[in-house]
Order: structure tokens, then C-alpha cells, then sequence
């Protein structure tokens, strides 16, 4: 269990660097002025939360849960965990109105993720089926 935890942390860690890496290319070449410390907050919360999400698949393999209760408990901590470092990030506004928009479009990124999950899942499921016969 825990060789599998430090295996999907430093899989989280790479991509948060990948991503770090892609949005300081752009800015540089976009000619986008932003403060050093508004860039390492961002650098530092991509790595937070690319390390949580690459932990929190974890939650998945949780047998003895069912589907229902993964994704429940994944989500639940999933907006726990994101928002407020979002929120310390200056990535989102302290308004009712914008936590809503990004509840909302969390949400939906959430879902269509959740479902190309389940797709592959069953694909593969139908495969093995198709193996075995």
C-alpha cells in the first residue's frame, strides 16, 4: 500500500510539474507579466492538489465500498481539498457567485472524467469476459 502511495505521489508530483511547466511557457511567450509570488502560489498549489488527486485514486480501490460510496467519498474531499487551496491560490474570488460557477464547472469536469473512467472500466471488464471464453 504504500509503495503504491509513493508511486502515485511522484506521478502526481511529474504532473504537476508538466503543468507548471506548460503554463510558465505560455506566459513567457504570451508576454504575460505576473508577480513571483502570485507564480510560486500557483506552482505550489498545482503541486497539492496534483499530489492529492494522484493519492485519492487510491480511495477507488477500495473494495469493500461500493461504486457509489467511492465516488461519493472521492468527490466530498475532492471539493474539500480544492477549493480552499484554490481559493489561497487567488485562482477564485471569495463571492457566492463565483464558488458557484466553479462548484458547477468542477463539477461537470468531474463527471465527464468519472464517466470516461467507467467507460474504460467496462470496456475492459468485456474484454477480459471476451478473454476468458
Amino acid at each position: 500500500m504504500w509503495i503504491e502511495a509513493i508511486k502515485r505521489l511522484t506521478v502526481g508530483v511529474a504532473i504537476a510539474g508538466l503543468i507548471t511547466f506548460i503554463v510558465l511557457t505560455v506566459i513567457t511567450f504570451q508576454d504575460i507579466e505576473i508577480s513571483i509570488m502570485y507564480f510560486w502560489k500557483s506552482a505550489l498549489s498545482t503541486l497539492f492538489i496534483a499530489s492529492y488527486f494522484a493519492l485519492a485514486s487510491l480511495l477507488f480501490e477500495r473494495e469493500h465500498w461500493s461504486p457509489l460510496k467511492q465516488t461519493s467519498i472521492h468527490y466530498l474531499l475532492s471539493n474539500l481539498f480544492f477549493f480552499p487551496i484554490a481559493i489561497w491560490a487567488d485562482w477564485l474570488h471569495m463571492s457566492i457567485k463565483s464558488l458557484l460557477f466553479a462548484i458547477v464547472i468542477f463539477t461537470i469536469i468531474y463527471t465527464i472524467i468519472w464517466i470516461i473512467g467507467m467507460w474504460i472500466q467496462k470496456r475492459n471488464v468485456l474484454q477480459l469476459n471476451k478473454a476468458m471464453k
